[in-house]
Protein backbone atom coordinates (compact mmCIF):
# COMPACT_ATOMS: atom_id res chain seq x y z
CA UNK A 1 0.00 0.00 0.00
CA UNK A 2 1.48 3.40 -0.96
CA UNK A 3 2.65 5.34 2.02
CA UNK A 4 1.02 8.62 2.87
CA UNK A 5 4.11 9.95 4.54
CA UNK A 6 6.10 12.62 2.76
CA UNK A 7 9.35 11.56 1.14
CA UNK A 8 12.35 11.72 3.48
CA UNK A 9 14.31 14.92 3.43
CA UNK A 10 17.64 14.85 1.64
CA UNK A 11 20.56 14.07 3.86
CA UNK A 12 23.11 16.68 4.75
CA UNK A 13 25.64 14.87 2.56
CA UNK A 14 23.29 15.04 -0.41
CA UNK A 15 22.62 18.69 0.28
CA UNK A 16 26.37 19.32 0.39
CA UNK A 17 26.80 17.38 -2.83
CA UNK A 18 24.07 19.37 -4.55
CA UNK A 19 25.44 22.71 -3.34
CA UNK A 20 29.09 21.83 -3.77
CA UNK A 21 29.25 23.12 -7.35
CA UNK A 22 28.10 26.57 -6.28
CA UNK A 23 30.60 26.63 -3.43
CA UNK A 24 33.41 25.48 -5.72
CA UNK A 25 32.59 28.22 -8.22
CA UNK A 26 32.51 30.79 -5.43
CA UNK A 27 35.87 29.62 -4.13
CA UNK A 28 37.30 29.67 -7.64
CA UNK A 29 36.05 33.20 -8.30
CA UNK A 30 37.42 34.32 -4.93
CA UNK A 31 40.81 32.78 -5.75
CA UNK A 32 40.81 34.44 -9.16
CA UNK A 33 39.93 37.81 -7.70
CA UNK A 34 42.59 37.39 -5.02
CA UNK A 35 45.28 36.54 -7.59
CA UNK A 36 44.12 39.43 -9.77
CA UNK A 37 44.50 41.78 -6.80
CA UNK A 38 47.97 40.38 -6.07
CA UNK A 39 49.05 40.84 -9.67
CA UNK A 40 47.57 44.34 -9.73
CA UNK A 41 49.53 45.27 -6.61
CA UNK A 42 52.76 43.81 -8.02
CA UNK A 43 52.36 45.56 -11.37
CA UNK A 44 51.56 48.84 -9.65
CA UNK A 45 54.64 48.61 -7.43
CA UNK A 46 56.89 47.78 -10.36
CA UNK A 47 55.30 50.45 -12.54
CA UNK A 48 55.90 53.12 -9.89
CA UNK A 49 59.50 51.96 -9.52
CA UNK A 50 59.98 52.13 -13.29
CA UNK A 51 58.40 55.59 -13.45
CA UNK A 52 60.75 56.88 -10.73
CA UNK A 53 63.68 55.71 -12.86
CA UNK A 54 62.39 56.59 -16.34
CA UNK A 55 58.93 58.25 -16.55
CA UNK A 56 58.19 57.27 -20.15
CA UNK A 57 59.06 53.61 -19.57
CA UNK A 58 56.98 53.60 -16.41
CA UNK A 59 53.93 55.03 -18.21
CA UNK A 60 54.34 52.47 -20.99
CA UNK A 61 54.59 49.61 -18.47
CA UNK A 62 51.52 50.75 -16.54
CA UNK A 63 49.43 51.16 -19.70
CA UNK A 64 50.48 47.75 -21.03
CA UNK A 65 49.33 46.08 -17.80
CA UNK A 66 45.99 47.88 -17.81
CA UNK A 67 46.57 49.99 -14.71
CA UNK A 68 45.47 53.17 -16.47
CA UNK A 69 44.02 54.13 -19.86
CA UNK A 70 46.49 55.31 -22.44
CA UNK A 71 44.85 58.71 -22.82
CA UNK A 72 46.00 62.17 -21.68
CA UNK A 73 43.19 62.35 -19.11
CA UNK A 74 43.95 58.85 -17.78
CA UNK A 75 47.68 59.50 -17.44
CA UNK A 76 47.06 62.91 -15.83
CA UNK A 77 44.66 61.40 -13.29
CA UNK A 78 47.21 58.70 -12.42
CA UNK A 79 49.96 61.27 -11.91
CA UNK A 80 47.67 63.45 -9.79
CA UNK A 81 46.28 60.76 -7.48
CA UNK A 82 48.90 57.98 -7.13
CA UNK A 83 51.13 57.95 -4.08
CA UNK A 84 54.80 57.01 -4.29
CA UNK A 85 55.56 58.81 -7.55
CA UNK A 86 58.64 61.02 -7.53
CA UNK A 87 57.71 64.70 -7.87
CA UNK A 88 60.98 65.33 -9.68
CA UNK A 89 60.11 62.66 -12.24
CA UNK A 90 56.57 64.04 -12.62
CA UNK A 91 58.08 67.45 -13.43
CA UNK A 92 60.53 65.93 -15.89
CA UNK A 93 57.75 64.02 -17.64
CA UNK A 94 55.30 66.94 -17.83
CA UNK A 95 57.99 69.15 -19.37
CA UNK A 96 58.47 66.83 -22.35
CA UNK A 97 57.68 68.56 -25.68
CA UNK A 98 55.95 65.60 -27.37
CA UNK A 99 52.31 66.25 -28.35
CA UNK A 100 50.91 63.48 -26.13
CA UNK A 101 52.73 64.77 -23.04
CA UNK A 102 51.67 68.35 -23.82
CA UNK A 103 48.06 67.09 -23.78
CA UNK A 104 48.79 65.29 -20.49
CA UNK A 105 50.19 68.55 -19.05
CA UNK A 106 47.03 70.42 -20.04
CA UNK A 107 44.79 67.75 -18.47
CA UNK A 108 46.99 67.63 -15.35
CA UNK A 109 46.82 71.42 -14.92
CA UNK A 110 43.08 71.47 -15.52
CA UNK A 111 42.64 69.04 -12.60
CA UNK A 112 44.03 71.66 -10.19
CA UNK A 113 41.10 72.76 -7.99
CA UNK A 114 41.14 76.58 -8.19
CA UNK A 115 38.34 78.95 -7.22
CA UNK A 116 37.35 82.23 -8.80
CA UNK A 117 39.14 85.16 -7.22
CA UNK A 118 42.22 83.20 -6.09
CA UNK A 119 45.40 85.25 -5.97
CA UNK A 120 47.84 84.38 -8.72
CA UNK A 121 50.77 83.67 -6.38
CA UNK A 122 48.63 81.48 -4.10
CA UNK A 123 47.32 79.51 -7.09
CA UNK A 124 50.88 79.13 -8.37
CA UNK A 125 51.98 77.92 -4.93
CA UNK A 126 49.28 75.24 -4.99
CA UNK A 127 50.22 74.25 -8.54
CA UNK A 128 53.92 73.85 -7.78
CA UNK A 129 53.13 71.64 -4.78
CA UNK A 130 52.04 68.88 -7.19
CA UNK A 131 55.49 68.39 -8.75
CA UNK A 132 59.02 69.74 -8.70
CA UNK A 133 59.96 72.25 -11.39
CA UNK A 134 62.63 70.93 -13.76
CA UNK A 135 65.80 72.87 -14.37
CA UNK A 136 65.33 73.45 -18.10
CA UNK A 137 63.87 76.85 -19.04
CA UNK A 138 61.83 75.51 -21.98
CA UNK A 139 60.08 72.98 -19.74
CA UNK A 140 59.28 75.69 -17.18
CA UNK A 141 57.93 77.85 -20.01
CA UNK A 142 55.45 75.17 -21.09
CA UNK A 143 54.31 74.61 -17.51
CA UNK A 144 53.81 78.33 -16.84
CA UNK A 145 51.84 78.66 -20.06
CA UNK A 146 49.53 75.77 -19.08
CA UNK A 147 49.06 77.31 -15.62
CA UNK A 148 48.27 80.75 -17.06
CA UNK A 149 45.61 79.34 -19.38
CA UNK A 150 43.94 77.43 -16.53
CA UNK A 151 44.19 80.33 -14.07
CA UNK A 152 42.75 82.87 -16.51
CA UNK A 153 39.85 80.56 -17.43
CA UNK A 154 39.06 79.62 -13.81
CA UNK A 155 40.01 82.46 -11.46
CA UNK A 156 39.93 85.73 -13.41
CA UNK A 157 36.72 87.73 -13.47
CA UNK A 158 36.47 89.58 -16.81
CA UNK A 159 34.53 92.37 -15.12
CA UNK A 160 37.38 92.97 -12.70
CA UNK A 161 39.74 94.11 -15.44
CA UNK A 162 42.96 93.23 -13.59
CA UNK A 163 44.15 90.82 -16.30
CA UNK A 164 43.06 91.42 -19.86
CA UNK A 165 44.36 88.12 -21.29
CA UNK A 166 46.07 84.84 -20.36
CA UNK A 167 49.45 86.12 -21.59
CA UNK A 168 49.47 88.61 -18.72
CA UNK A 169 49.08 85.75 -16.22
CA UNK A 170 51.86 83.85 -17.99
CA UNK A 171 54.36 86.72 -17.79
CA UNK A 172 53.47 87.44 -14.16
CA UNK A 173 53.77 83.75 -13.18
CA UNK A 174 57.24 83.59 -14.74
CA UNK A 175 58.16 86.82 -12.93
CA UNK A 176 56.98 85.35 -9.61
CA UNK A 177 59.22 82.30 -10.06
CA UNK A 178 62.20 84.59 -10.74
CA UNK A 179 61.33 86.74 -7.68
CA UNK A 180 61.16 83.62 -5.50
CA UNK A 181 64.61 82.48 -6.64
CA UNK A 182 66.06 85.96 -6.16
CA UNK A 183 64.59 86.39 -2.67
CA UNK A 184 65.45 82.98 -1.18
CA UNK A 185 68.68 81.97 -2.89
CA UNK A 186 71.69 82.32 -0.59
CA UNK A 187 74.03 82.99 -3.51
CA UNK A 188 72.18 86.22 -4.44
CA UNK A 189 74.02 89.07 -2.72
CA UNK A 190 71.54 91.88 -3.46
CA UNK A 191 67.89 90.76 -3.55
CA UNK A 192 65.38 92.48 -5.79
CA UNK A 193 63.57 95.45 -4.31
CA UNK A 194 59.85 96.24 -4.70
CA UNK A 195 60.57 99.09 -7.11
CA UNK A 196 62.69 96.81 -9.28
CA UNK A 197 59.95 94.16 -9.27
CA UNK A 198 57.34 96.72 -10.31
CA UNK A 199 59.66 98.09 -13.00
CA UNK A 200 60.28 94.58 -14.39
CA UNK A 201 56.52 94.05 -14.83
CA UNK A 202 55.75 97.39 -16.42
CA UNK A 203 53.51 97.20 -19.50
CA UNK A 204 52.91 93.42 -19.40
CA UNK A 205 49.08 93.69 -19.66
CA UNK A 206 48.78 94.45 -23.38
CA UNK A 207 50.94 97.55 -22.98
CA UNK A 208 49.42 98.84 -19.76
CA UNK A 209 50.69 98.43 -16.19
CA UNK A 210 49.12 96.19 -13.61
CA UNK A 211 47.84 97.88 -10.45
CA UNK A 212 50.69 98.61 -8.06
CA UNK A 213 48.83 97.12 -5.08
CA UNK A 214 48.55 93.78 -6.92
CA UNK A 215 52.30 93.65 -7.59
CA UNK A 216 53.11 94.88 -4.06
CA UNK A 217 50.93 92.15 -2.52
CA UNK A 218 52.68 89.48 -4.60
CA UNK A 219 56.10 90.85 -3.62
CA UNK A 220 55.33 90.88 0.12
CA UNK A 221 53.82 87.38 0.19
CA UNK A 222 56.77 85.86 -1.71
CA UNK A 223 59.24 87.60 0.60
CA UNK A 224 57.44 86.27 3.67
CA UNK A 225 56.87 82.70 2.44
CA UNK A 226 58.96 80.96 -0.17
CA UNK A 227 57.45 79.02 -3.02
CA UNK A 228 58.80 75.72 -1.75
CA UNK A 229 59.84 73.41 -4.55
CA UNK A 230 59.39 70.40 -2.33
CA UNK A 231 61.88 67.59 -2.47
CA UNK A 232 60.65 64.04 -2.82
CA UNK A 233 59.72 62.40 0.47
CA UNK A 234 61.92 59.43 -0.40
CA UNK A 235 64.92 61.65 -1.15
CA UNK A 236 64.43 63.65 2.02
CA UNK A 237 64.16 60.49 4.12
CA UNK A 238 67.28 58.90 2.64
CA UNK A 239 69.25 62.12 3.11
CA UNK A 240 68.23 62.22 6.75
CA UNK A 241 69.38 58.61 7.16
CA UNK A 242 72.72 59.28 5.48
CA UNK A 243 73.33 62.23 7.81
CA UNK A 244 72.98 59.90 10.80
CA UNK A 245 75.43 57.28 9.56
CA UNK A 246 79.02 57.36 10.75
CA UNK A 247 82.10 55.65 9.38
CA UNK A 248 84.33 56.09 6.38
CA UNK A 249 83.29 56.40 2.72
CA UNK A 250 79.56 56.68 3.37
CA UNK A 251 77.96 56.70 -0.11
CA UNK A 252 75.42 59.27 -1.29
CA UNK A 253 72.37 57.07 -1.78
CA UNK A 254 69.67 59.74 -2.12
CA UNK A 255 67.97 59.39 -5.52
CA UNK A 256 64.40 59.89 -6.81
CA UNK A 257 63.96 56.17 -7.53
CA UNK A 258 65.33 54.86 -4.22
CA UNK A 259 62.94 54.22 -1.33
CA UNK A 260 63.65 53.01 2.20
CA UNK A 261 61.41 50.02 2.98
CA UNK A 262 62.21 49.12 6.58
CA UNK A 263 64.93 48.98 9.22
CA UNK A 264 65.87 45.72 10.97
CA UNK A 265 68.12 44.99 13.97
CA UNK A 266 69.93 41.62 13.90
CA UNK A 267 73.11 39.86 15.01
CA UNK A 268 75.92 38.67 12.77
CA UNK A 269 77.01 35.07 13.33
CA UNK A 270 80.78 34.72 13.23
CA UNK A 271 81.01 31.00 14.11
CA UNK A 272 78.26 28.42 13.65
CA UNK A 273 79.86 26.07 16.20
CA UNK A 274 79.66 28.56 19.05
CA UNK A 275 76.94 30.75 20.43
CA UNK A 276 77.19 34.45 19.71
CA UNK A 277 78.11 36.55 22.75
CA UNK A 278 75.17 38.51 24.01
CA UNK A 279 75.28 42.12 22.92
CA UNK A 280 78.13 41.54 20.46
CA UNK A 281 78.18 41.83 16.65
CA UNK A 282 74.96 43.82 16.49
CA UNK A 283 73.99 44.76 12.94
CA UNK A 284 71.44 47.21 11.59
CA UNK A 285 69.98 46.44 8.16
CA UNK A 286 68.34 49.15 6.04
CA UNK A 287 66.31 47.51 3.29
CA UNK A 288 65.80 49.71 0.22
CA UNK A 289 63.84 48.76 -2.88
CA UNK A 290 67.06 48.18 -4.85
CA UNK A 291 69.82 47.49 -2.29
CA UNK A 292 70.57 46.43 1.26
CA UNK A 293 72.69 48.60 3.54
CA UNK A 294 74.61 46.89 6.35
CA UNK A 295 75.65 48.92 9.38
CA UNK A 296 76.80 48.16 12.90
CA UNK A 297 75.97 49.68 16.23
CA UNK A 298 77.66 53.04 16.88
CA UNK A 299 80.76 53.25 19.01
CA UNK A 300 80.64 54.49 22.55
CA UNK A 301 82.46 57.69 21.61
CA UNK A 302 80.41 58.44 18.48
CA UNK A 303 78.56 61.78 18.29
CA UNK A 304 75.03 61.86 19.62
CA UNK A 305 73.41 62.18 16.18
CA UNK A 306 75.16 59.06 14.82
CA UNK A 307 72.77 56.10 14.97
CA UNK A 308 74.91 53.50 13.18
CA UNK A 309 78.32 52.97 11.59
CA UNK A 310 78.25 52.33 7.86
CA UNK A 311 79.73 49.00 6.77
CA UNK A 312 78.69 48.05 3.20
CA UNK A 313 75.91 48.00 0.62
CA UNK A 314 74.71 44.98 -1.36
CA UNK A 315 72.70 45.11 -4.58
CA UNK A 316 69.50 43.08 -4.60
CA UNK A 317 70.14 41.81 -8.14
CA UNK A 318 70.82 38.09 -7.82
CA UNK A 319 70.78 38.15 -4.01
CA UNK A 320 69.19 35.28 -2.08
CA UNK A 321 68.10 34.83 1.50
CA UNK A 322 68.53 31.18 2.55
CA UNK A 323 67.19 30.05 5.95
CA UNK A 324 69.60 28.11 8.13
CA UNK A 325 68.70 25.42 10.66
CA UNK A 326 70.98 25.52 13.68
CA UNK A 327 70.35 24.58 17.27
CA UNK A 328 72.93 27.07 18.49
CA UNK A 329 71.63 29.88 16.30
CA UNK A 330 67.85 29.78 15.92
CA UNK A 331 66.29 32.08 13.31
CA UNK A 332 69.60 32.32 11.37
CA UNK A 333 69.90 32.72 7.60
CA UNK A 334 72.50 33.26 4.88
CA UNK A 335 72.63 36.12 2.39
CA UNK A 336 74.14 34.72 -0.84
CA UNK A 337 75.15 36.90 -3.80
CA UNK A 338 74.69 36.19 -7.51
CA UNK A 339 78.00 34.28 -7.68
CA UNK A 340 77.07 31.90 -4.86
CA UNK A 341 79.29 33.48 -2.23
CA UNK A 342 78.08 34.18 1.28
CA UNK A 343 77.69 37.90 1.91
CA UNK A 344 76.86 37.65 5.59
CA UNK A 345 75.40 35.19 8.10
CA UNK A 346 72.73 36.80 10.27
CA UNK A 347 70.45 35.82 13.12
CA UNK A 348 67.06 37.45 13.65
CA UNK A 349 65.75 38.09 17.17
CA UNK A 350 62.57 36.07 16.50
CA UNK A 351 60.90 33.88 13.91
CA UNK A 352 58.44 36.66 13.04
CA UNK A 353 61.23 39.16 12.27
CA UNK A 354 63.06 36.56 10.19
CA UNK A 355 59.92 35.72 8.22
CA UNK A 356 59.08 39.38 7.60
CA UNK A 357 62.61 40.26 6.50
CA UNK A 358 62.95 37.31 4.11
CA UNK A 359 59.51 37.88 2.59
CA UNK A 360 60.23 41.58 1.92
CA UNK A 361 63.69 40.71 0.66
CA UNK A 362 62.35 38.11 -1.79
CA UNK A 363 59.70 40.55 -2.98
CA UNK A 364 62.13 43.30 -3.95
CA UNK A 365 64.77 40.84 -5.19
CA UNK A 366 62.17 39.58 -7.68
CA UNK A 367 61.46 43.14 -8.79
CA UNK A 368 65.15 43.96 -9.26
CA UNK A 369 65.80 40.72 -11.16
CA UNK A 370 62.92 41.60 -13.49
CA UNK A 371 64.34 45.12 -14.00
CA UNK A 372 67.79 43.69 -14.70
CA UNK A 373 66.43 41.17 -17.20
CA UNK A 374 64.58 43.95 -19.03
CA UNK A 375 67.75 46.05 -19.09
CA UNK A 376 69.86 43.16 -20.43
CA UNK A 377 67.31 42.34 -23.13
CA UNK A 378 67.39 45.97 -24.25
CA UNK A 379 71.19 45.89 -24.34
CA UNK A 380 71.09 42.70 -26.41
CA UNK A 381 68.65 44.29 -28.87
CA UNK A 382 70.83 47.38 -29.18
CA UNK A 383 73.94 45.23 -29.68
CA UNK A 384 72.14 43.23 -32.37
CA UNK A 385 71.10 46.42 -34.16
CA UNK A 386 74.62 47.80 -33.85
CA UNK A 387 76.13 44.60 -35.24
CA UNK A 388 73.65 44.55 -38.15
CA UNK A 389 74.33 48.21 -38.88
CA UNK A 390 78.10 47.63 -38.75
CA UNK A 391 77.79 44.64 -41.12
CA UNK A 392 75.68 46.62 -43.58
CA UNK A 393 78.10 49.56 -43.40
CA UNK A 394 81.10 47.28 -43.95
CA UNK A 395 79.40 45.64 -46.94
CA UNK A 396 78.49 48.99 -48.47
CA UNK A 397 82.02 50.30 -47.88
CA UNK A 398 83.57 47.22 -49.47
CA UNK A 399 81.27 47.54 -52.50
CA UNK A 400 82.08 51.22 -52.90
CA UNK A 401 85.80 50.55 -52.55
CA UNK A 402 85.69 47.76 -55.15
CA UNK A 403 83.81 49.96 -57.61
CA UNK A 404 86.25 52.82 -57.10
CA UNK A 405 89.24 50.50 -57.54
CA UNK A 406 87.77 49.04 -60.73
CA UNK A 407 87.18 52.51 -62.14
CA UNK A 408 90.71 53.67 -61.30
CA UNK A 409 92.52 50.51 -62.52
CA UNK A 410 94.24 50.52 -66.05
CA UNK A 411 92.55 48.57 -68.84
CA UNK A 412 93.29 44.85 -68.66
CA UNK A 413 94.35 42.48 -71.43
CA UNK A 414 90.78 41.45 -72.01
CA UNK A 415 89.81 45.02 -72.85
CA UNK A 416 92.74 45.31 -75.31
CA UNK A 417 91.86 42.13 -77.21
CA UNK A 418 90.19 44.05 -80.03
CA UNK A 419 93.22 46.33 -80.68
CA UNK A 420 95.48 43.27 -80.62
CA UNK A 421 93.34 41.56 -83.26
CA UNK A 422 93.56 44.67 -85.39
CA UNK A 423 97.36 44.65 -85.05
CA UNK A 424 97.51 40.99 -86.09
CA UNK A 425 95.40 41.72 -89.14
CA UNK A 426 97.66 44.64 -89.99
CA UNK A 427 100.73 42.42 -89.58
CA UNK A 428 99.24 39.81 -91.91
CA UNK A 429 98.51 42.39 -94.55
CA UNK A 430 101.94 43.98 -94.15
CA UNK A 431 103.64 40.72 -95.13
CA UNK A 432 102.17 41.05 -98.64
CA UNK A 433 103.40 44.60 -99.12
CA UNK A 434 106.84 45.57 -100.37
CA UNK A 435 109.02 48.33 -99.14
CA UNK A 436 110.42 50.81 -101.63
CA UNK A 437 113.71 48.89 -101.59
CA UNK A 438 111.89 45.64 -102.43
CA UNK A 439 112.45 44.00 -99.07
CA UNK A 440 109.55 42.60 -97.14
CA UNK A 441 108.66 44.11 -93.82
CA UNK A 442 109.41 41.43 -91.27
CA UNK A 443 107.37 41.39 -88.05
CA UNK A 444 109.62 42.42 -85.22
CA UNK A 445 108.63 40.57 -82.03
CA UNK A 446 109.45 43.59 -79.90
CA UNK A 447 107.85 46.15 -82.17
CA UNK A 448 105.04 48.24 -80.88
CA UNK A 449 101.56 48.45 -82.22
CA UNK A 450 102.28 51.91 -83.59
CA UNK A 451 105.32 50.71 -85.57
CA UNK A 452 103.37 47.79 -87.06
CA UNK A 453 100.53 50.01 -88.18
CA UNK A 454 103.03 52.44 -89.73
CA UNK A 455 104.63 49.60 -91.66
CA UNK A 456 101.25 48.37 -92.83
CA UNK A 457 100.49 51.84 -94.13
CA UNK A 458 103.66 51.77 -96.27
CA UNK A 459 106.03 53.69 -94.06
CA UNK A 460 109.72 52.83 -94.54
CA UNK A 461 110.61 54.00 -91.00
CA UNK A 462 112.26 51.12 -89.13
CA UNK A 463 111.18 50.43 -85.55
CA UNK A 464 112.98 52.83 -83.28
CA UNK A 465 114.51 52.09 -79.94
CA UNK A 466 111.51 53.74 -78.23
CA UNK A 467 109.17 51.44 -80.13
CA UNK A 468 111.29 48.46 -79.27
CA UNK A 469 111.14 49.31 -75.59
CA UNK A 470 107.36 49.78 -75.60
CA UNK A 471 105.58 46.53 -74.74
CA UNK A 472 103.44 44.93 -77.39
CA UNK A 473 99.87 43.99 -76.56
CA UNK A 474 100.72 40.46 -77.63
CA UNK A 475 103.73 40.08 -75.37
CA UNK A 476 103.76 39.17 -71.69
CA UNK A 477 102.20 42.02 -69.81
CA UNK A 478 104.52 41.41 -66.85
CA UNK A 479 107.19 43.32 -68.77
CA UNK A 480 105.14 46.51 -68.25
CA UNK A 481 105.07 47.77 -64.66
CA UNK A 482 101.69 49.44 -65.18
CA UNK A 483 99.83 46.35 -66.40
CA UNK A 484 98.37 43.52 -64.37
CA UNK A 485 99.59 39.94 -64.90
CA UNK A 486 97.05 38.02 -67.07
CA UNK A 487 96.13 34.46 -66.26
CA UNK A 488 97.67 31.39 -67.95
CA UNK A 489 94.70 30.63 -70.28
CA UNK A 490 94.87 34.09 -71.84
CA UNK A 491 98.63 33.72 -72.43
CA UNK A 492 98.16 30.35 -74.18
CA UNK A 493 95.42 31.76 -76.42
CA UNK A 494 97.59 34.73 -77.34
CA UNK A 495 100.58 32.51 -78.19
CA UNK A 496 98.42 30.27 -80.43
CA UNK A 497 97.05 33.35 -82.20
CA UNK A 498 100.62 34.71 -82.67
CA UNK A 499 101.81 31.38 -84.14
Amino acid sequence: RPSSRPPPAASSGARLRRGGGHRRSSASSYANSYMSAVHHKTWLRRGIARFNRDPKKGITYLCEHGLMPETPAGVANFLYTTEGLSKSMIGEYLGDPSPFVVAVLKAFTSALPLTRGSLVDEALREYLACFRLPGEAQKIDRMMDAFAQHYYATCVDPADGTFSCADTCYVLAFSIVMLNTDAHNASVKKPMSLEEFVANNRGIDNGRDLPRDVLAGVYVRIQQQELELEEDVNVREVKRLMSRLGGKAVPALAAPHRRLIKRFAMTEVKDLTHKSPKGKHLRILFLFDDLLLLAKAPRWNSPAHIQAEYRSTVSLVGLKGVPLESSLHPHAFHLIDAHGGTVVLLKAPSAEVKREFLSLLDLYIEDMNEFEEARLSKVRRLNGRTAATATATATATATTTSAAAAAAAPPSVVTTAAPATAVMAADASSLQLSAPSGEGLARTPGASAGATLDSAAGSSRPPSARDARAPSPLTNVSESPTRAQPNTNQQQQQQQQQQ
